[in-house]
């Protein structure tokens, strides 16, 4: 309840400050016994920054969400357990085994200091060199860009892509703390 109090003092009554206090409070009840409230993600849908950008100057809208710090602090705190990150891990090291799945985003740590070089090397490798190889191959090219489906993506396809839809669907009732 301190958290809550001092922000609260200190912030006023906006709506979106309203929504992160009281977070912030069922926060603080974490673990009280007499909290009888339960923390629902969609009690929270407006906490977050939404911000549309055009990117090619036509049609193509893309709404972009910066994820509240309180809510982000908790994910990377979660996802970065032991157990789930050596999931995540894991799933990884399953999807580069198929060479029809590559994902050239992401980062590389250079053993030389200078990793956006590194970075743009191999993005340049995977990509750019890729294309042209497979544009030899191919009589045609089909472009997508995942990012205009981002907000069709549920979150409970996360657990279906790091384990299963089955092993999901058999422990989703299981919650760890």
């Amino acid at each position: 309840m301190k958290i809550y109090k001092a922000i609260k003092k200190s912030v006023g009554k906006t709506k979106k400050v309203s929504v992160f206090i009281l977070f912030i409070r069922e926060k603080d009840n974490k673990g009280n016994k007499d909290n009888n409230e339960c923390i629902y993600p969609s009690n929270y849908e407006n906490v977050n920054y939404k911000l549309f950008t055009n990117k090619d100057g036509q049609y193509a809208w893309r709404l972009f969400q910066l994820i509240h710090p309180v809510l982000y602090v908790d994910l990377v705190h979660k996802i970065t357990e032991e157990e789930n990150w050596n999931d995540i891990l894991s799933a990884f090291e399953d999807f580069q085994q198929n060479e029809k799945i590559v994902c050239a985003s992401i980062p590389v740590v250079s053993s030389e200091g200078n990793s956006t070089t590194e970075q743009i090397q191999v993005w340049s490798k995977q990509v750019e060199q890729k294309s042209i190889e497979l544009g030899l191959e191919y009589d045609y090219i089909f472009h997508t860009d995942i990012v205009d489906c981002y907000g069709a993506i549920y979150t409970h396809f996360i657990p279906w892509a790091i384990h299963t839809q089955e092993f999901a669907k058999r422990n989703r009732r299981v919650r760890s703390a």
